[in-house]
């Protein structure tokens, strides 16, 4: 692959899939960390579970992703992005410690649940941890509860700001001499300020896993207006504007294939489409100055609607004769 026109490393999910660990010995450059749920036993994650029913099964299978990461020196980002009210919660802190004698003291926990992370400190108080874009940190005053509270090392930030460089500039300051680090969501293709965003937490939180499997409950209005995931969305080639800014650019994809996931690093680490990687749109050079400035009162604007090529979707099979 040549050079990085942006040089900023990614964070690929971990599907559960079994080829997973000798897929990373040949997909690792470019690759700051791995990020993997926590058991379903101990907490939701925002993400269907589709690993092991068993946590001793779960923990087995991690061993060989351990070994792997360990060889390419990427590092494990273990995911408690829901807040956690049954008793599991008391077992937690054992689980994260058991974990990270797994991964090794690199180890990265990220949570969005406040007093679990505040209590993670108090456990372990040597622990990476890191804030879920599922906490919605968007303002300086956000990220400081975190930063004096739990003591974080970075911020996933809410992905309603990140195409407002200058608000992502506010939260990486506010971490004093020892920095912050930003992290962004490049692709989830969740609409901005999803009227469905507290249904879908629920859905995730309080079913089962087979429940939570549920499709999205706003596909039709993205089908419609497409445009609308540029407000939250980074295509490849925009990523070239965020260096400095951005420490770590996260991938989807917890729930989808190997050559999914291979397809969208190699596309984010080449910067150069202007194609969202779902194939929802195509993105006009000119845009991000557009949506950096704009007041996302879309029905008086209609800029978006006409600047973006929107790719005609395939066509249907054949039927057999």
């Amino acid at each position: 692959m040549a050079p990085r026109p942006h040089g900023i490393p990614l964070a690929l999910p971990y599907n559960h899939d079994p080829a997973w660990p000798e897929w990373i010995a040949d997909h690792a450059a470019g690759v700051a960390e791995v990020y993997l749920p926590i058991h379903i036993a101990f907490g939701p994650t925002a993400r269907p579970w589709a690993g092991p029913a068993d946590p001793q099964e779960y923990r087995r299978a991690l061993r060989s992703l351990a070994a792997a990461l360990h060889r390419v020196g990427v590092r494990a980002n273990l995911v408690v992005n829901l807040p956690v009210w049954t008793p599991a919660r008391d077992r937690i802190p054992e689980e994260v410690a058991g974990m990270a004698d797994l991964f090794g003291p690199r180890m990265l926990v990220t949570l969005s649940d406040f007093p679990l992370a505040r209590d993670l400190r108090a456990a372990l108080p040597s622990l990476p941890l890191s804030v879920s874009c599922a906490a919605q940190v968007a303002t300086a005053r956000q990220a400081r509860y975190w930063v004096e509270g739990v003591g974080v090392e970075s911020i996933v930030v809410s992905r309603e700001i990140n195409r407002r460089p200058q608000a992502i500039a506010q939260v990486r300051a506010q971490g004093g001499p020892g920095g912050l680090g930003v992290k962004v969501v490049l692709d989830d293709a969740c609409l901005p300020e999803c009227p469905s965003l507290v249904s879908h937490i629920a859905l995730m939180n309080q079913c089962d896993h087979e429940a939570g499997r549920g499709a999205c409950m706003m596909s039709a209005e993205r089908v419609a207006r497409p445009w609308l995931l540029a407000q939250k969305d980074l295509v490849p080639a925009l990523l070239r504007r965020y260096v400095g800014l951005v420490d770590v650019a996260k991938i989807e994809g917890r729930a989808r294939s190997l050559a999914e996931i291979a397809r969208k690093r190699e596309l984010y680490l080449a910067g150069e489409s202007w194609e969202h990687p779902l194939g929802h749109y195509v993105e006009p050079p000119q845009a991000q100055a557009w949506i950096e400035a704009c007041d996302r009162v879309c029905e008086d604007c209609g800029w978006c609607a006409g600047a973006f090529r929107i790719p005609a979707p395939p066509a249907p099979a054949a039927a057999a004769s």
